[in-house]
């Protein structure tokens, strides 16, 4: 076997490893066990500043945001049951300063057997 050749196996290899590594996490971040379904309100909003490593923003020189991206993360708290209240900040963050609102009505799923595993539902606020 030619080294090109033996490169580009690897190189293939190394590709799908990280794309499989990359569904798994998105899927893992996304899943909640023993799921229950409620609907929360958005106490606050929190404002989280990471660095921008994407390396197809350095590559072509976009620079508009200074090496760093700004991400709206939604506070919401939800009852369950025996009326107790679990306060908890969605781990997704949004770049739309406006997706969430304080007071707004949102779908929540939690794990029955531990309520502070939960995640908003939809990207849009509950429309009553």
């Amino acid at each position: 076997m030619s080294f090109e050749l033996m490169l580009g196996i690897g190189v293939a290899v190394g590709l799908l490893g990280a794309v499989g590594v990359g569904m798994y996490f998105r899927h893992s971040m996304n899943n909640v066990p023993n799921p229950v379904e409620t609907t929360g309100e958005v106490m606050e909003v929190e404002i989280r500043e990471v660095p921008n490593i994407n390396p197809i923003d350095k590559l072509f020189g976009n620079n508009e945001d200074n090496g760093w991206k700004i991400y709206y993360h939604p506070v919401v708290r939800f009852r369950v049951e025996g009326a107790k209240m679990v306060r908890f900040r969605n781990r997704k963050g949004f770049k739309d300063s406006a997706a969430y609102q304080q007071g707004d009505q949102v779908k929540v799923i939690f794990n029955k057997e531990n309520p502070l595993v939960a995640r908003v539902v939809e990207d849009k606020p509950v429309k009553n």
